[in-house]
């Protein structure tokens, strides 16, 4: 991990990145409290909030104790927002996968969202193991850890690889589905780009920085990447789709500015009193350390003070003479001078005291565990016991005892109170609560600041601290005790066994940050009511011209024209009151003229209007009139009787494209010139130049244009207009409106009538197109009949039998005898095959039925069925069921189909066979050597191939040829010469 990226550092970057998540999801919450999208943003939001809340408590972890809320908060929320990702995207790009048939995939994204967390709270409450399973605290070291290792109960083994491999990757589908569709909005397309974006940085980061900066770095990373870019995009879309928000103005401001300021005062009071609470238990468990380390050095001290002096006698060479008259005084004066020292005694290598200072019997030592550790080898031994000759309490220090040449002669001690060690204690102490001991090797607690606890050498085998201690974990820890009390401990361990214990009530050491948390509640209280109350005041203030405004525009409505919006300020609100007032003498100004408008308007509407349903009339005539004619007479009366036109008339180009020719006209005028075939030139005229330009031309005034050719059977005219009938590229003529006012055409007008006019020139065409492609469907269905007809009855012409009949020998009998039909056709079948219908009737008093066989719209046999009278299912009226007559007709129908398919099958095999015979003779004419071979390979393969024909090759050309014959060449091949000779023709 990068070092400038503490755990510190990472704990309050992921606590400000859940701040502001925190804040974004309620702002967008309130901004419309009642749209899906806001919901869904907001609930991700919040997951991710809670999530960095969650990875900054885990980074300030030190033990598993403490990881342990955190951990739940992630396990709720990490894979989560994984699918909650995928369903905001959903939401706003494509809301309709999850709205009719499709709502199981909304209600299934929302189970998978809220499945970790049930399962999670489930697995906190009853331990269930199910989806989290906490922590081990012997690996765990501190810090951020990874989802996978506290994520893994009976259900999460499960299902998690699809959160994690599956649902991260699946927000990426709405999103490019959106992109490639066409029919996406623009403004959606633009959201989904936004989301894009996201995705990719997002996956950048977790993959391009994990191994830089941490796994716990980066998810704080992508997860305030994710809120950003959803946060925005729920911002666009509200813009874009302008989604109405309910409520007064001023209420909604308040909340809005509250919504974001109280969390933010929020996160800065809790986190004043987070840090103060670090500070606090920091000073507390440096207190502690410090107690603990000043009496262990205090014990320590006193404990080498005493084994020097103890080795300096036992080093004597009296005591090591082991005589007990000379051992005496050395003991007794080490016993006067050493005032907790009451007695120094030396003992045989039998536990038997030789000499002692106290003046007491001599006694047997042998049974204790001081003198047994010294005799069987260590150089030192500690015990502490209720002295037998004091009856007290009593430090037992021993070591061994060498004679001049390093033998073990005996065992040397000394026995001391221990009320030294507890002077040591009491000027260690701390606090109200604070407590410091000394435990021997055996757990007992040998100094106390309580003398009960020392006078009784009280047994703490059981305690948690003496399990701590013995467990070789020494340091800081929590623990209850018996009564349920809450303590703070220290503990540390001597080289000879004992332990130093420094603990005071947890109680005692919240009691600062208790008080500090009530005045930060205090404060928060107050700063919110402060605020709200300010807030509130504030947009009192700053909307009232609003609320004055809104009061005038209803009075406005009302129709209370003379009322004006005060002004009152020289800002934005002044501006718009200024505006207001000005808008409405506008209005008022209007209304004077309202009534000429609103006349004009609707003059212009039913213009509109009428112009609206003549073209729907002529999309009609266009759509349903195949015939041309009729429809350019329909089109051009419509066009005079709806647009009130003086003349129209319609001209179509002829074939070589030189003359306008009239096709209709209206009125007696359009009657005449058609009578007289009337014609303009492609050119000449406003027609000839609309077809010629392919444009439409206008005269506003027509006595004064140039190029319009005036008309003496239309002297009322004073406007004329034209315009091409255009098609594919291709003009097919114009049409002439003339009316008998000035400047009639403007430009709305052209284009209405250029619209109709195109949709005429387009089914003209189409009807052209129509009837070419009838003619030469027609002549190719022509051309394929006789070609058919030719090939069925050249298979008639070669086949010995041209009908079978089908009959049973027995009645009942199920076989069939099958032999050549003979005979004239019956008339039913003349008439199936005239008629190209099935055709019933009776020959020799059974029931027929005659099927024609039909291949391509053309007959090439007939079925002809008959049945006895004890057929079942007849009447007297009718002799064929219709099952019957159905079935036989596909019957007849397959049968065509199977006819046809044999017949081009064995053009297929003539075909085949032709062409091979070609081949084979190209193959002898290329084995060749010269030409006599040539030709003769050629005349003996023609003549085996054509069965003994006689065949003649020549070679020269006609002239050649009739030169040496000495006649013309006719076509017919030459007689042999007399001689025998062929002068150069191969028979």
């Amino acid at each position: 991990m990068n070092p400038l990226l503490t755990n510190e550092t990472l704990q309050v970057a992921a606590w400000l990145a859940g701040l502001l998540e925190l804040v974004l999801a309620l702002y967008i919450l309130l901004l419309n409290s009642r749209h899906t999208a806001n919901h869904h943003v907001s609930l991700l939001l919040f997951i991710f909030a809670v999530n960095n809340l969650g990875m900054g408590m885990l980074f300030g972890a030190a033990q598993a104790a403490e990881a342990v809320l955190p951990t739940l908060l992630l396990a709720m929320t990490s894979e989560p927002a994984k699918v909650g990702l995928l369903l905001t995207a959903i939401v706003l790009l494509k809301p309709q996968w999850m709205q009719g048939r499709r709502q199981w995939l909304g209600w299934l994204l929302h189970t998978l969202v809220f499945l970790p967390m049930v399962l999670t709270a489930i697995d906190a409450l009853r331990n269930t193991g199910l989806w989290y399973i906490g922590l081990d605290a012997a690996s765990y070291t501190g810090g951020y850890i990874a989802s996978g290792v506290y994520e893994a109960g009976s259900v999460a083994r499960v299902i998690r690889p699809l959160y994690v491999y599956v649902f991260s990757l699946l927000p990426f589908v709405p999103i490019l589905w959106v992109l490639i569709s066409r029919e996406t909005p623009r403004t959606t397309r633009q959201l989904a780009w936004m989301l894009l974006i996201t995705q990719c940085l997002a996956v950048a980061v977790q993959f391009g920085l994990r191994a830089v900066i941490g796994s716990g770095a980066t998810s704080v990373i992508t997860t305030t990447f994710f809120a950003l870019g959803y946060a925005y995009t729920a911002f666009q879309q509200m813009i874009s789709e302008r989604r109405a928000q309910r409520g007064r103005l001023r209420p909604r401001l308040t909340v809005l500015t509250l919504a974001i300021a109280i969390p933010i005062l929020l996160a800065l009071v809790g986190f004043v009193i987070f840090r103060s609470s670090v500070v606090i238990e920091t000073q507390s468990a440096e207190t502690l350390s410090a107690t603990n380390r000043l009496l262990a050095t205090s014990v320590r001290l006193w404990l080498d003070y005493n084994v020097k002096a103890l080795q300096q006698v036992m080093t004597q060479p009296e005591i090591q003479g082991m005589d007990p008259v000379a051992q005496e005084p050395v003991m007794t004066a080490m016993d006067a001078v050493y005032e907790h020292i009451y007695m120094v005694s030396t003992t045989d290598l039998s536990g038997m005291n030789v000499a002692r200072s106290d003046g007491n019997p001599l006694t047997d030592y042998s049974d204790r565990t001081w003198f047994q550790e010294v005799r069987d080898g260590a150089p030192l031994a500690y015990q502490v016991a209720i002295e037998r000759t004091s009856g007290k309490p009593a430090l037992i220090v021993s070591m061994p005892v060498h004679d001049q040449q390093g033998n073990l002669v005996g065992v040397g001690m000394f026995a001391a109170t221990l009320d030294k060690l507890s002077n040591e204690v009491a000027v260690t102490s701390f606090g109200e609560t604070g407590v410091t001991y000394v435990v021997d090797a055996d757990d007992r607690i040998i100094a106390h600041l309580d003398p009960a606890f020392s006078a009784e050498i009280v047994d703490i085998h059981d305690s948690p601290v003496a399990r701590k201690l013995r467990e070789g974990e020494e340091g800081q820890f929590d623990f209850v005790d018996a009564e349920g009390r809450e303590w703070q401990a220290y503990v540390a361990a001597l080289d000879n066994g004992w332990g130093i214990i420094a603990q005071q009530e947890s109680a005692e050491l919240r009691a600062p940050l208790m008080e500090l948390s009530h005045t930060g509640v205090i404060v928060l209280v107050l700063g919110a009511l402060l605020l709200g109350g300010l807030t509130f005041f504030t947009m009192r203030q700053a909307l009232a011209p609003i609320d004055e405004l809104t009061t005038t525009a209803a009075a406005i409505t009302e129709g209370d024209l003379t009322r004006a919006a005060p002004v009152v300020s020289e800002d934005e609100l002044g501006v718009l009151a200024r505006t207001f007032n000005s808008m409405t003498a506008q209005l008022r100004a209007s209304i004077d003229t309202l009534e000429q408008r609103v006349a004009s308007r609707t003059a212009d509407l039913e213009q509109r209007s009428a112009y609206l349903q003549a073209s729907a009339e002529v999309s009609r005539a266009a759509a349903s009139i195949l015939d041309p004619d009729v429809l350019i007479r329909q089109v051009v009366e419509l066009i005079r009787e709806r647009f009130d036109l003086y003349y129209t008339g319609l001209f179509l180009v002829d074939e070589t494209r030189t003359w306008a020719v009239l096709r209709s006209g209206t009125g007696e005028a359009g009657q005449a010139m058609l009578a007289r075939q009337h014609r303009i030139r492609v050119g000449e005229g406003m027609i000839g130049w609309s077809i010629e330009n392919a444009q439409a031309r206008v005269a506003s005034h027509a006595e004064v244009d140039d190029v319009r050719v005036i008309n003496p059977e239309l002297p009322d005219t004073r406007s004329e207009a034209a315009l091409p009938l255009r098609s594919r590229d291709q003009v097919l003529g114009a049409l002439s409106v003339q009316s008998t006012h000035p400047d009639a055409f403007d430009a709305a007008t052209l284009s209405v009538l250029q619209t109709l006019v195109d949709q005429v020139a387009i089914a003209l065409d189409n009807a052209r197109l129509l009837a070419q492609a009838q003619e030469s469907l027609e002549a190719e269905r022509r051309a394929y009949g006789v070609q058919m007809r030719q090939d069925w009855g050249l298979v008639t012409r070669t086949r010995a039998t041209t009908g079978y009949v089908g009959a049973r020998a027995v009645t009942d009998s199920k076989e069939v005898t099958l032999f050549p039909a003979q005979g004239e056709w019956s008339p039913e079948m003349h008439a199936a095959r005239r008629t190209r219908q099935s055709v019933r009737g009776h020959t020799d008093g059974m029931p027929t039925l005659a099927v024609p066989i039909l291949v391509r719209d053309q007959v090439v046999g007939v079925l002809n069925f008959s049945k006895s009278q004890d057929a079942t299912g007849l009447s007297p009226d009718v002799t064929w069921t219709r099952e019957e007559v159905a079935l036989l007709e596909a019957l007849a129908e397959q049968m065509g189909q199977a006819l046809e398919s044999a017949r081009l099958y064995r053009q297929t095999q003539l075909r085949a066979a032709r062409e091979g015979v070609i081949r084979e003779i190209s193959d002898q004419m290329q084995r060749a050597p010269d030409l006599s071979a040539l030709m003769r390979v050629t005349t003996e393969a023609l003549n085996k191939t054509l069965g003994g024909s006689r065949v003649y090759v020549r070679w020269g050309t006609q002239a050649q040829g009739a030169a040496q014959t000495g006649r013309p060449d006719d076509g017919r091949p030459d007689q042999p010469q007399p001689d025998g000779g062929n002068n150069g023709e191969a028979e």
